[in-house]
């Protein structure tokens, strides 16, 4: 279903990728693998009425990505510790300073749960779109809804 909400919405004949606030639209042309991800995980967020977004991040790409879509949930950056300047000027973006991240998607989502709570983004069972690339699995990209 996001998959179709996204290939309409990148397809709408307008050749642009739109945002869900007043971001400026990106030509589709300039569209990275990074943008469509985030343009995915914006719109399962708005469309569950999400309470906040995870994006495990060691470069700040897809975080950016996000914070240019303006989402109305916000944004929680899971970090390396030390890394958390990068994101202090980043619309909507609260960086979570974390070594607890592992190698498997398991253990990303439950850091992704732990952050939500901590910063008071979300309640236990309240929804939350987590959104990254799977560990030890070059190119792979997910976007998952998940209970806090």
């Amino acid at each position: 279903a996001v998959v179709d909400l996204v290939q309409r919405n990148i397809g709408s004949g307008n050749g642009v990728v739109s945002g869900y606030a007043a971001a400026p639209a990106l030509p589709v042309e300039r569209v990275s693998v990074e943008h469509r991800l985030a343009d995915a995980a914006g719109l399962l967020a708005e469309g569950i009425s999400a309470r906040a977004l995870v994006v495990p991040t060691f470069t700040g790409e897809t975080a950016r990505c996000l914070s240019h879509l303006k989402p109305r949930c916000p944004i929680v950056a899971l970090c390396p510790p030390g890394q958390e300047s990068r994101y202090t000027l980043l619309w909507g973006v609260r960086a979570y300073p974390t070594r607890r991240l592992g190698r498997s998607l398991e253990s990303i989502l439950a850091e992704s749960r732990r952050a939500v709570r901590r910063l008071g983004a979300a309640r236990p069972g309240e929804p939350i779109v987590v959104t990254c690339s799977l560990p030890g699995q070059k190119g792979s990209r997910v976007a998952t809804l998940v209970r806090a």
